[in-house]
């Protein structure tokens, strides 16, 4: 059997999932899935040197203009301080529709949301998701433990069709440390797409040293077959 419970003792309580996790996975039912990469036409990489360009020439007007179009949205409005024509501008929106997911090598893997002896929950994860096995959630704190601390819950999820992982909606937790030698980002995050055809699972986890040199940089995509909507 692929999956495995070594790190995880299955509860005998008739506890139900804390809503945050019971709306997309069943408590010791094994579901399908599948790590991810988001996979972008390479031709995309020239408006994204556009935007640094734009950015590099009036840093203050950027990040305003950015700002208009909404913290989820990848791709700022059209102006021509950008540095491209309006048509040049709608050429790369078709290009970044184009996006889409692919499965990593030996990425197919098995979910089961389980509850342990502490009344912990985790959402374990086969193969070359086992990393996020490690974290737990406290029900009665709604947050995260890993190894690095806690993952406090942050605003809810709520992304457009334009943004990176495209129309989904969900729950997102964070930790983040940061100290004259080290700074430490970590979340994680649960939820569905808008077709409600696919459950999203995303981790990821940056380590950076005070002059910039990146120690991780872990990102990991999951999806699977979520729970049927009532």
């Amino acid at each position: 059997m692929l999956f495995s419970l070594a790190l995880t003792v299955i509860s005998a309580s008739a506890a139900n999932p804390p809503k945050q996790l019971g709306a997309f996975l069943e408590k010791n039912k094994s579901v399908r899935g599948e790590v991810v990469q988001l996979d972008v036409p390479a031709e995309f990489r020239k408006f994204e040197l556009v935007l640094r360009k734009a950015k590099q020439k009036d840093p203050k007007w950027f990040k305003e203009h950015v700002a208009k179009s909404g913290k989820n949205s990848t791709i700022p409005k059209y102006d021509k301080k950008l540095g491209i024509s309006k048509s040049e501008y709608n050429k790369y929106i078709k290009i970044w529709d184009k996006r889409k997911y692919k499965k990593v090598e030996k990425g197919d893997v098995q979910l089961m949301l389980t509850e342990d002896s502490d009344k912990n929950w985790i959402i374990n994860v086969s193969g070359k998701g086992m990393p996020i096995s490690l974290i737990k959630y406290i029900p009665g704190k709604d947050v995260f433990k890993s190894s690095n601390g806690i993952m406090k819950r942050i605003e809810d999820i709520n992304s457009p069709a334009d943004s990176i992982y495209r129309a989904w909606k969900g729950y997102e937790w964070r930790y983040f440390k940061e100290s004259p030698l080290l700074k430490v980002k970590e979340n994680i995050a649960i939820g569905r797409t808008a077709d409600t055809r696919y459950g999203i699972l995303i981790y990821s986890l940056q380590e950076v040293t005070s002059e910039g040199t990146p120690l991780a940089d872990r990102l990991m995509i999951v999806r699977f077959v979520p729970k049927k909507l009532k």
